[in-house]
């Protein structure tokens, strides 16, 4: 009965949530500043009207992401009328994200005591940003991944 109980309150806890984000806002619908900075040197743009790509599995994000760690995109060419920032000299940033969520377990895989893990669902949000030269070349890409 106690195992329900706090089953039941974990439950509530984590299905607690306020109203929708607005998606106009800037910075991840307001989470964050526009021009995000953890302040180590990696910076990410998360501008008003940022394109979504929705729909994706998780599986296919990661492989965007580990084409981006690996610099598979640089010197590509970039054709998009996506959101953009032009930069001083005259490079741009092309900035999306990519919205997605997935199962994650919690909880203890024990069977010799009769636990296994419950599974919640996460929600993700993968901000990637392109910066692209004059030529429209890829010169670096960067993302970062938000729960």
């Amino acid at each position: 009965m106690y195992k329900n109980i706090a089953l039941f309150c974990l439950f509530a806890l984590l299905c607690a949530c306020g109203p929708l984000p607005d998606r106009s806002q800037s910075g991840l619908f307001g989470e964050y500043p526009e021009n995000y900075d953890n302040g180590k040197g990696f910076t990410l743009w998360m501008p008003k009207n940022m394109h979504a790509r929705q729909g994706m599995y998780a599986f296919v994000v990661q492989k965007y992401i580990n084409y981006c760690v690996s610099g598979d995109y640089n010197g590509g060419k970039f054709k998009s009328d996506e959101v953009y920032k032009e930069l001083p000299d005259g490079e741009r940033v092309y900035a999306y994200y990519y919205y997605y969520n997935q199962d994650e377990s919690i909880g203890v895989d024990a069977p010799a005591f009769n636990l296994s893990p419950m599974y919640i669902n996460v929600d993700y949000y993968t901000v990637m940003n392109f910066i692209v030269n004059k030529d429209g070349i890829i010169t670096q890409c960067k993302y970062k991944r938000f729960q």
